[in-house]
């Protein structure tokens, strides 16, 4: 059974054993996947999860935060989204229920999605706004 969930931070382990670095390939990212738990803060992040019968199939995680650029906002950022391929079809669905619990919370909030869900957020009233360049400037660290 599809459940939807709010979860709190001790779900990110799990998530970091079980998903993380198939999205970090899937993405492309060109760093090695090196998660440091202790920078998720309680105070501030949300977890939102899909699992099947228990198992976990897809996550979400924000930092809800007050926004420098505009003073008296709380945004909530989007750190990082994954539903596994053959659990895209719920995608909408999860998406949708992570949308109705951040809107009790925050005004207005970003998500920093990846390649595969583009279109579905495009669907949604998402709209590209801005495009991330990254470059290795340095081998150290």
């Amino acid at each position: 059974m599809i459940v939807f969930g709010i979860e709190s931070i001790l779900t990110i382990p799990e998530i970091v054993d079980n998903l993380a670095e198939v999205n970090h390939e899937e993405s492309g990212h060109i760093l090695p996947l090196n998660v440091d738990i202790a920078a998720y803060p309680e105070s501030i992040t949300k977890v939102f999860t899909l699992r099947d019968d228990n198992v976990l199939v897809g996550y979400s995680i924000f930092l809800v935060v007050p926004h420098p650029h505009h003073k008296g906002k709380v945004f909530a950022i989007n750190d990082v989204v994954y539903v596994k391929p053959e659990y895209r079809a719920e995608s909408k669905k999860f998406f949708d229920s992570v949308e109705q619990n951040l809107s009790a919370d925050v005004i207005q909030y970003a998500m920093n999605y990846n390649k595969p869900h583009d279109n579905l957020m495009k669907s949604m009233g998402y709209f590209p706004l801005e495009i991330v360049y990254h470059k290795v400037v340095t081998q150290n660290g």
